[in-house]
């Protein structure tokens, strides 16, 4: 992508940290998702308070402190303005994987544990993977995804989803409930931070930027219609909550791909994801009694969706405008590379975490 900038140059060691007004700009807007998602999450659920808002933050932390450390060590070939943007970003991957574990009530020792551990060996690997120019992702399969949807979103869910098959149980909303306005306004904040988030992303206001900023507008209004359409369907109602999941889900969706689909590509992929995510995510729930299957559908099934649509409805390049069928194999490839190796080793990483998290318990009893 061309690009003009005047950026200034941070130098540590043989570490080149670009910074221009923009990119430091997107790295707090992208920042402050991991608490704004939180505190959504929990008002979602029905309580939200400062708590979340702190919550998310201490997670945030700790993967900011897994890419810093392990990044530091690997030097991988990125854009130097990458650096700050994917530092934050794993501040919101972190945060994604470990809300499953925090909703289920599990220890903060726990959770925060679990979010430095899947961050060092699921989101840097991922992200490394994505955005180096020897990456995997990058070289071998041209993986588009602008906003790095497949380490943050897609290997986020899959950290949530890991939790759930380990240690899921039957889990009800909470009977607390905030005004309207908190819902509401919590819903804005995230949808303006994810704009800078996927602005950011592309490093510079360009002819794009427009393009960008429609889509992550119209695309969850897109999805929206589709959740409801079908929660109105199976249900014979329409819900506040509901109307949430479906924005989130469409929020998943547009982050791969927002500046790669005409309008409607991205209207197409709303609707495709909300329509999908709320069929699995209400059956998933409803057949588990756990509520936090949503959370996961939203993230693994929009994210994974968006990314994988790119193949079809991208704009010179998409199996609709080219008849080839190459680059939607090669998005929905690196989908499921993702997936397989995220799942795998998150499953690992909250697999050691709980254990070591429960030891102290039973050595206490076994004592007493």
């Amino acid at each position: 992508m061309g690009r003009q900038r005047t950026p200034t140059l941070v130098t540590g060691g043989d570490v080149i940290i670009e910074v221009s007004p923009l990119i430091l700009l997107a790295t707090i807007a992208i920042a402050g998702l991991g608490p704004a998602i939180t505190a959504l999450t929990d008002a979602w659920q029905g309580a939200a308070g400062i708590r979340s808002l702190a919550a998310g933050a201490a997670h945030s932390s700790a993967g900011w402190l897994s890419w810093l450390a392990i990044a530091g060590i690997l030097r991988p070939d990125i854009d130097p303005l990458l650096v700050l943007p994917l530092t934050a970003l794993g501040g919101v991957a972190a945060v994604l994987a470990a809300t499953p574990a925090r909703l289920l009530g599990r220890g903060a020792r726990s959770t925060l544990a679990y979010a430095a551990l899947w961050s060092a060996l699921v989101f840097v690997p991922v992200a490394v993977a994505l955005f180096s120019a020897k990456g995997f992702l990058a070289a071998e399969l041209a993986t588009v995804d602008l906003a790095g949807a497949l380490p943050v979103l897609v290997a986020g869910g899959c950290g949530g989803l890991a939790v759930l098959v380990l240690d899921g149980r039957r889990v009800e909303r909470s009977r607390g409930s905030n005004p309207g306005w908190v819902l509401l306004g919590l819903v804005a904040v995230v949808w303006a931070l994810w704009v800078l988030w996927l602005v950011g992303m592309e490093l510079a206001i360009d002819e794009i930027t427009p393009l960008i900023v429609a889509n992550t507008l119209m695309t969850p209004v897109a999805s929206v219609a589709a959740w409801l359409v079908v929660q109105r369907i199976q249900h014979a109602k329409t819900t506040p909550s509901a109307a949430v999941g479906g924005l989130l889900c469409g929020l998943a969706a547009i982050a791969p791909g927002s500046g790669n689909l005409s309008a409607v590509g991205a209207l197409l992929t709303g609707i495709v994801a909300g329509a999908l995510c709320s069929l699995v995510g209400y059956w998933a729930a409803r057949r588990t009694g756990n509520f936090i299957w949503l959370v996961v559908t939203i993230l693994l099934g929009g994210a994974g969706l968006g990314v994988g649509l790119i193949g079809a409805f991208a704009t010179r390049t998409g199996i609709v405008f080219t008849g080839q069928p190459e680059a939607l194999l090669s998005q929905f490839a690196s989908v499921l590379i993702v997936t397989a190796y995220a799942g795998a080793v998150s499953l690992a990483c909250w697999f050691v975490v709980s254990r070591v998290a429960r030891r102290p318990a039973a050595s206490a009893l076994a004592g007493s």
